[in-house]
């Protein structure tokens, strides 16, 4: 009797499922996302403001980014897009503050909180200054001080 040859019943799966998605935009996401931005720009008064507005107070910003994590991300590996504009970023009017979070100088904390978030500061600060930058940055927060001194706007009570 000839034996039969049984199918392999394990379903099969496709690339893109079986590939793990990575919890970073891809850069086709990004330069798409800037692209709808300066499109949202170049319209007019009458066309942005059609539909009601949700907070009252965001209607003199022309774009506004905020990006929150649950958790702040294990790896330690630094992540750059370089995102190019059309226009700088800055304007030269004193009512705009820009906070720089940086990395840790010292991968293990000091005894002493207040050196360690200092070095690091002080560390950056004369990185800026190198650059003749340090007057576009008001205020440099280190990763330790984001950490522990400050919450999610979420979990705040």
């Amino acid at each position: 009797m000839p034996s039969k040859k049984r199918k392999d019943t394990k379903k099969t799966t496709d690339e893109s499922s079986a590939a793990k998605e990575s919890p970073f935009v891809s850069y086709e996401k990004l330069v798409e996302t800037i692209d709808v931005l300066k499109k949202w720009t170049l319209l007019d008064d009458k066309q942005k403001t059609d539909k009601k507005e949700l907070f009252k107070d965001t209607a003199d910003c022309v774009v506004s980014l905020q990006v929150n994590y649950k958790k702040t991300p294990l790896n330690k590996s630094t992540y750059i897009f370089a995102i190019s504009l059309p226009n700088h970023w800055r304007h030269e009017s004193s009512d705009f503050e820009t906070c720089l979070i940086v990395k840790d100088v010292n991968k293990t904390p000091l005894s002493d909180r207040d050196l360690d978030l200092t070095e690091t500061k002080n560390h950056y600060r004369e990185l800026l200054s190198k650059d003749n930058s340090d007057q576009l940055v008001s205020e440099i927060l280190p990763m330790r001080e984001l950490r522990n001194e400050y919450k999610i706007f979420e979990s705040k009570e």
